[in-house]
């Protein structure tokens, strides 16, 4: 059944509201009627974001301090400093992949290393004339995650580990 109304609205506006309503009739005896299926909803297309796989530093890797390759000058109490190159492989994707959230820590440490977006597959972590003390050589871990172009983040990489070799400054003398 189709019903028409007209509706005075604010400001003495009119109007005119039509309602399609479903009437059942029954006549003697009926099976029930049932509801027609609500219809399939619009299809979507899912876009696939996979996890990059880690390069290097490989698991278990231990990185030089005091290194003077790395194009820092050297300092008498501090050394030359440590370098950490990051690589790991581009995600699938199949919306494409805008950027890499680049995550490192030690698990003592109350904030991590690094935890930042880079663009590309690869990101160098130059410290010059630092170093990592004693109690904090090993056990440091790090993960990438890939980010698509509409902002939405893919599943993290495997974790690895690394550690920091010993650096004797005083000496120059680093141990691996």
């Amino acid at each position: 059944m189709i019903v028409a109304m007209e509706v005075k609205m604010a400001r003495g506006w009119l109007a005119t509201a039509i309602l399609v309503a479903p009437i059942l009739v029954a006549c003697g005896t009926s099976s029930p009627t049932t509801p027609a299926a609500a219809p399939a909803p619009p299809p979507t297309t899912l876009f696939a974001l996979g996890a990059p796989t880690l390069i290097e530093p490989a698991d278990g890797a231990a990185i030089p301090q005091n290194n003077p390759d790395i194009g820092c000058a050297f300092v008498a109490d501090r050394g030359y400093g440590f370098s950490v190159d990051f690589s790991w492989t581009a995600a699938a994707s199949s919306a494409g992949v805008s950027s890499y959230h680049l995550f490192v820590n030690h698990p003592g440490a109350l904030n991590p290393l690094l935890d930042l977006q880079v663009q590309g597959t690869r990101y160098t972590d130059r410290h010059c004339n630092a170093y990592v003390t004693p109690l904090n050589l090993e056990g440091w871990q790090w993960r990438v995650q890939a980010i698509d172009a509409r902002g939405t983040a893919g599943p993290w990489s495997e974790s690895r580990t690394f550690r920091f070799q010993v650096c004797r400054v005083g000496t120059l003398d680093c141990i691996g």
